[in-house]
């Protein structure tokens, strides 16, 4: 399973949208209304706005993005994933719309459509996130696809030198796990519980760890 840790509000890099950039100006009335309504916590009203945004300016790609966040509050979430899905369509460069996207299918356990976008986006930003690769390592592990699941771990492992998103160590132990290499296991998710020893995930963190820790031990000895 992925690690309960893995929730993040957006992308950390902030991209500009190109379609926000020729938006006609009665959209762009309605979305700044919805920013300021969503500020003051009036959702509903945020909600309306971006809606209007929406209708008056199909293309809007921010307008849809901000829509979806508000659906996922919500728990609105198949209306959420086609409002990110229009997002990125409408301008495939809004990052944060595949993040958004992946993490409510993340959330639905829809493993499939999480390998789609997050697929979609690797290739597109191969080198700008490890929450990139983390999210479609993951989606493929929930798959069952070993190969491709370790292939992404290890470039989110490569972006992520200062371990500031330490769900990967775990991640790469799991998948290790699976592949039966008991000892590399032990080494990633004895990083995991270094890096954050009281995370959510410790519990069981630590039992998969004891697990692999005597498989590890026990392979050894059988090799002597």
């Amino acid at each position: 399973s992925l690690p309960s840790d893995a929730a993040w509000s957006g992308d950390p890099r902030y991209t500009v949208s190109v379609s926000s950039l020729v938006t006609p100006s009665k959209a762009r009335k309605a979305f700044d209304k919805g920013e300021q309504e969503e500020r003051k916590g009036r959702l509903q009203a945020a909600y309306d706005h971006f809606k209007e945004a929406v209708a008056t300016y199909p293309r809007y790609a921010l307008a849809w993005l901000e829509l979806g966040r508000l659906q996922v509050t919500q728990s609105s979430f198949v209306d959420a994933q086609q409002s990110f899905r229009q997002a990125v369509t409408s301008d495939s460069s809004l990052t944060s719309a595949y993040v958004d996207f992946a993490l409510v299918a993340v959330r639905q356990q829809n493993w499939q459509a999480a390998v789609e976008m997050t697929d979609t986006l690797v290739q597109r930003f191969p080198d700008s996130s490890a929450i990139y690769w983390f999210l479609n390592s993951a989606a493929y592990y929930n798959l069952g696809k070993m190969k491709e699941a370790q292939s992404s771990v290890t470039r989110a492992l490569r972006l992520d030198p200062h371990h500031q998103l330490p769900q990967v160590e775990y991640l790469y132990g799991l998948i290790l796990g699976d592949k039966k290499d008991y000892k590399s296991a032990t080494e990633h998710i004895s990083n995991y519980l270094r890096l954050v020893p009281s995370s959510k995930d410790s519990v069981p963190a630590r039992e998969v760890l004891a697990v692999y820790q005597q498989r590890a031990q026990t392979a050894e000895e059988e090799q002597h």
